[in-house]
């Protein structure tokens, strides 16, 4: 019996729950959902995690470029229509910076919100980056989270020591509205 409760629980927690969904849909499902509800709280919560996607994923980006060159290449080869390159990084781009964009916008009435509860959906937002991680992959690794491709698309991978990074650029933009309002607190 014990055999059976084992084998079942490592088919749970040895490989990702819903693998390719990325995390970026639901930043966006958040930027609609704040959209249509105007709720500030909603909206730094949505600000908070799209934020952390954008530096992140540009981070990414930066420091390890041949990665995006597998993810395109991965979509090229996993689509029906001829897409170009141009045409994915253009989708790529609207993707991640849209919804920040429009939250950028909004962003007086974040600051508005009192520091503790700042801090508090900041850290809310970031433990759902944190469970998404834990749901998709093994709570570390941002292959799946990230770049998702098959071995034939690329052989290279995300290392330990830039997941690291990652999750601390993540935590970072997740904690950036309380680290502006804390800023300009101590310039009065």
């Amino acid at each position: 019996m014990e055999e059976v409760y084992n084998n079942t629980l490592e088919s749970y927690f040895k490989k990702p729950l819903l693998k390719n969904i990325y995390f970026t849909t639901i930043g966006i499902l958040l930027v609609i959902v704040y959209l249509l509800t105007k709720n500030r709280i909603i909206g730094l919560i949505a600000f908070n995690i799209n934020i952390a996607i954008l530096l992140s994923t540009e981070f990414l980006r930066l420091e390890r470029g041949e990665l995006y060159d597998c993810f395109i290449k991965y979509l090229k080869s996993g689509v029906k229509p001829d897409l170009s390159n141009d045409f994915i990084t253009k989708c790529f781009v609207l993707g991640h910076y849209v919804g920040p964009m429009i939250l950028f916008y909004n962003m007086r009435k974040f600051l508005r919100i009192p520091i503790n509860l700042q801090l508090y959906y900041s850290l809310l937002s970031f433990l759902v980056f944190i469970s998404w991680t834990c749901i998709t992959n093994d709570c570390v690794s941002m292959q799946n989270i990230y770049f998702s491709y098959d071995d034939s698309a690329c052989k290279h991978k995300i290392s330990k020591k830039l997941n690291v990074k990652i999750i601390f650029i993540m935590l970072f933009g997740n904690f950036l509205i309380p680290l502006i309002s804390l800023i300009k607190q101590l310039k009065k």
